[in-house]
């Protein structure tokens, strides 16, 4: 007899941060009831966002803890955190760096909110025998977590690399970022729990110029042929994996949040389950809808109307992305 199929991996799909002043208006409503909390508003889309104030400062465990309480209302709802900046950028870093970082974010762990840390290296981190114990010490510093890394320089495309993250027992993390003569291209790798798939955008003239801002390198909108081919590295993905997490972090102007909420049904689409989609959006998992979505969201980006109906109207389940349905074939 064969092997038994494996199970559907289990897809989460979200955005990295939430603190963004240029989705005032847009994700966010103009008009906020008292109370107000835009994290608890988002983990009613999603279930998971990746920290990423993580990465420029070890947060306080009284902070995570609140990070914490206030997506109670999504059972299903994790977080990933960026490694602080220290011990993936510094030349160097201390028990005291890791210290810092672990217990910031151990009450997440302890509630059980705690996916996965991410170590992001940058694109000038190549792969050098160098570079292989730095990244075995930083691995092995967080042994309390699971890891994902990301690398960004194509030396990497090596199969003795994933054989490494495979030996650390650490994820893979995908990436789709601006083409360059050096950089990995998406890669359906996976090493180790969860496979993990990041979106930075493909606006390469910004990624490129030094005087760019964050905001302009991270202006992106990917269009519904980018995010199909996107999608269909990320299914196999987790056709060999039993978790996917998926961040987009093409945040400007909420494009992030849009590319998210398409994805997430593409993605239960393409993995022929509902688990990627909000359970009470739908009775018909081969036909995955969203609840009520940001009424300034589909104002900017009208595509999303294809998913669903704004806040405050009836809801919808129209075809994804441009699709046609059966009575208006072409």
């Amino acid at each position: 007899m064969g092997a038994a199929p494996r199970p559907p991996a289990d897809i989460r799909v979200g955005v990295a941060g939430w603190s963004y002043p240029d989705w005032e208006g847009i994700v966010y409503p103009r008009r906020k009831g008292r109370g107000f909390d835009p994290l608890a508003y988002l983990a009613g889309y999603f279930d998971i966002i990746e920290l990423n104030n993580t990465f420029y400062r070890p947060p306080s465990a009284k902070m995570s803890a609140s990070w914490a309480r206030r997506v109670e209302h999504n059972p299903r709802f994790r977080f990933t955190a960026k490694v602080w900046q220290q011990i993936t950028h510094a030349r160097s870093f201390n028990r005291h760096h890791v210290d810092a970082f672990v217990q910031g974010v151990q009450p997440l762990a302890e509630s059980d909110r705690l996916t996965c840390v991410l170590l992001q290296y940058p694109w000038s981190f190549r792969n050098t025998p160098a570079s292989h114990e730095r990244l075995k010490r930083s691995i092995d510093a967080l042994s309390h977590f699971r890891v994902a890394v990301e690398l960004r320089h194509g030396s990497w495309n090596t199969p003795s690399s994933w054989e490494l993250l495979d030996r650390l027992d650490a994820a893979y993390c995908a990436i789709d970022q601006p083409p360059q003569r050096n950089g990995l291209p998406p890669l359906d790798v996976v090493t180790s729990e969860p496979a993990y798939f990041r979106l930075h955008g493909r606006n390469r003239e910004a990624w490129f110029d030094p005087g760019s801002g964050r905001d302009q390198r991270y202006d992106y909108l990917y269009d519904a042929d980018e995010l199909k081919e996107v999608a269909d590295t990320m299914a196999k993905m987790a056709a060999r994996s039993s978790e996917l997490v998926v961040i987009a972090n093409n945040h400007y102007r909420g494009q992030a949040v849009t590319n998210a909420l398409q994805l997430k049904v593409l993605l239960g689409r393409l993995a022929g389950q509902g688990r990627a989609v909000t359970e009470a959006a739908s009775n018909d998992p081969s036909s995955p809808a969203l609840p009520a979505l940001p009424a300034g969201l589909c104002e900017e980006f009208p595509q999303l109307l294809d998913l669903g109906a704004p806040e405050g109207g009836a809801q919808t389940s129209l075809p994804l992305l441009g699709e046609n349905d059966t009575s208006n074939e072409e």
